[in-house]
């Protein structure tokens, strides 16, 4: 079995989340520093297009996208730091009729300093690392926990749905 390095990132539209939803718990109080807090849950599905038909080969490649509220709008942080935690996994995988692979390498979501067209901001952003050999993977569902200092919920970036990422 062969394996081919990484492809470069794909950068994917906020039309290719589907149906995203978020909850709020304002504020906590953090247990060992008692410093109030805001948790955000955020969940969703990513659609892409990982195609790997070819024989005997495990194929690499990297998605990011933001990670939205329900409105498409993405919630804009005060600061970098935070704690997070992320998880995602396949849930659209087509094959042939030979045994094949698909899954999860690495999902990951960093909280990002992002110039906009109309605006700029610190926004959650998720990457993914995949891996498929003999079939294809569609989607990737995740989930994103949050825990940071308190923001202004309505401290939001509204661009559109056709943003993506910059990928580097």
């Amino acid at each position: 079995m062969q394996r081919e390095p990484r492809q470069m990132t794909k950068a994917i539209k906020l039309t290719q989340v589907n149906n995203p939803k978020s909850i709020t718990i304002l504020p906590v109080v953090d247990a060992p520093t008692n410093a109030k807090v805001l948790m955000q849950i955020y969940t969703g599905v990513v659609a892409f297009d990982f195609n790997q038909s070819s024989q005997d080969t495990i194929i690499h490649d990297s998605i990011t996208c933001f990670v939205p509220y329900e409105d498409y709008t993405l919630q804009k942080y005060d600061s970098l730091e935070a704690q997070i935690t992320a998880i995602g996994s396949l849930t659209s995988i087509y094959q042939d009729n030979t045994p094949s692979l698909a899954a999860v390498d690495e999902t990951k979501v960093e909280l990002q300093s992002i110039d906009f067209l109309g605006d700029s901001g610190i926004v959650l952003v998720l990457t993914a690392k995949v891996a498929a050999m003999r079939g294809s993977a569609g989607a990737l569902a995740y989930q994103v926990t949050i825990v940071c200092e308190p923001v202004p919920l309505d401290q939001r970036v509204d661009e559109g749905k056709n943003i993506a990422p910059p990928t580097t």
